[in-house]
């Protein structure tokens, strides 16, 4: 099977207008996929209804699952990939329409409340009115997760040179209100 890579550019947070408030993605991927680095004005989150997929911002790789999602903030550089037979969702939140879960990429559990609500906000044919309540119940049931499952992988000039990289793999079981890791 051949990987393909799709190039998408580096846009800042709210540049340019987008005519949604939200709007729905899915794609099933035929092929292995790479998205380059890149960046959206608008705010994402992304999950998969079958498979699995990363993400990775700076030396941070977050994977995503049907349970486990993740939310990206509008302008944050990421790259990501994707094998044949995926099935990657997303809804996308336009800048400046809602106060962001997180200033940084979060996991969000995708429970099956939320589920649900994302999949009837992906709804093209949805009324403006039952659009505007859906939206309205899933941003007051969207939260970052005390779950991630994140990779950490070394950037030093040092682990660049070695033919052996090391790789911390973690799943973070809870937070602070610090945002730092609490004791398991």
């Amino acid at each position: 099977m051949t990987r393909r890579t799709r190039v998408l550019p580096a846009l800042a947070a709210g540049s340019g207008e987008v005519a949604f408030v939200t709007r729905g993605w899915s794609e099933t991927f035929e092929h292995d996929l790479t998205w380059n680095e890149h960046s959206h004005p608008f705010h994402e989150l992304l999950w998969n209804e079958r498979g699995a997929s990363t993400a990775v911002v700076g030396s941070r790789v977050w994977t995503v699952t049907p349970s486990l999602g993740l939310w990206m903030p509008a302008g944050t550089m990421h790259s990501g990939s994707a094998i044949a037979g995926t099935w990657c969702r997303a809804i996308f939140f336009a800048y400046g329409t809602m106060t962001p879960i997180s200033p940084a990429p979060a996991g969000v559990e995708i429970t099956p409340l939320l589920r649900l609500l994302l999949e009837r906000l992906a709804d093209a044919e949805l009324p403006a009115r039952s659009r505007a309540v859906t939206e309205a119940m899933v941003l007051d049931v969207l939260a970052p997760s005390s779950y991630e499952l994140l990779l950490h992988v070394p950037t030093s000039a040092c682990s660049a040179r070695s033919p052996r990289r090391s790789v911390t793999i973690r799943v973070i079981r809870g937070r602070s209100r610090t945002g730092r890791p609490s004791s398991a």
